[in-house]
């Protein structure tokens, strides 16, 4: 499943590299002007409560290309969460993105452990736009004090309105594969127009599956969800499988703090 992955990201990179097919930039600049989007959400994250807040500030670098600052901080079962993020992309419009990606996202710095669970990926990242359908990848390298070793993330957007997009696909990573599913709705509140909601998830068959669901504002000129996400703020990747390290069971050599038992960051009171 790895190499079919990381084989479809890479096809889909080298599609948006032929001639004739990529660098005419009749679609517009890569990103319409400075702009950003805010989001707060909650549910469950290894069975646990969880609550995050997140931020992306997008930002034109010349015409064809545009660079992205992304952020993410919570916490789970008194566990802090936080994530750093940034992206260097081409982008048309009316084709699609190429770019790189690099994160780091940690958990536990909050816990009694003496160690967090933490993971660094670096990697590209691709999109197609092709009508109501953005089939997106992002294939490369993660390490840390989880499982190392390659990752691939293939996602399938549709929007069957303009102001929605409902998400499917995979992350396939070093320590598990998560199913992804997500939904976003642009309200259409006048005072608000760029108030969406949404939800996200992981599913895996490990207890490290997640569930969130949440308000998101984009600041920026008013316009269609599907619009602002392909002429200003690409999707936050600290998100999108929470970075495969925010919601991490990991394997890393930490052990439960005294009286408690089970394998970090997932410990519980021990019986009696």
């Amino acid at each position: 499943m790895m190499r079919s992955a990381s084989a479809i990201g890479i096809a889909m990179f080298f599609w948006l590299l032929l001639p004739g097919a990529a660098l005419a930039q009749n679609g517009g600049p890569a990103v319409s002007t400075v702009n950003g989007k805010a989001a707060l959400a909650g549910g469950e994250m290894n069975a646990h409560p969880t609550g995050i807040a997140e931020g992306s500030l997008t930002v034109p670098l010349g015409y064809s290309f545009g660079g992205q600052l992304d952020l993410l901080g919570g916490d789970s079962n008194g566990q802090g969460l936080w994530g750093i993020a940034g992206q260097g992309f081409w982008r048309n419009p009316s084709q699609g993105l190429l770019g790189v990606v690099a994160l780091h996202s940690d958990r536990g710095i909050s816990s009694t452990l003496s160690k967090g669970v933490y993971v660094n990926r670096y990697g590209g990242e691709g999109a197609l736009y092709i009508g109501q359908f953005t089939p997106e990848a992002a294939v490369g390298y993660q390490n840390g004090n989880a499982k190392t070793g390659a990752f691939s993330t293939l996602d399938l957007g549709w929007y069957p309105l303009d102001d929605l997009r409902l998400t499917g696909g995979v992350d396939l990573n070093p320590t598990h594969t998560h199913a992804l599913l997500g939904a976003e709705y642009q309200l259409g509140v006048a005072a608000l127009p760029g108030l969406t909601t949404f939800l996200e998830s992981g599913l895996s068959g490990q207890r490290d599956s997640y569930v969130l669901t949440g308000l998101r504002i984009y600041f920026g000129p008013a316009k269609t969800l599907i619009r602002r996400q392909r002429e200003d703020d690409p999707d936050n990747p600290l998100l999108t499988g929470t970075g495969s390290g925010l919601n991490n069971n990991g394997s890393s050599p930490q052990t439960c703090p005294a009286g408690e038992t089970g394998t970090p960051p997932n410990c519980v009171p021990e019986p009696g």
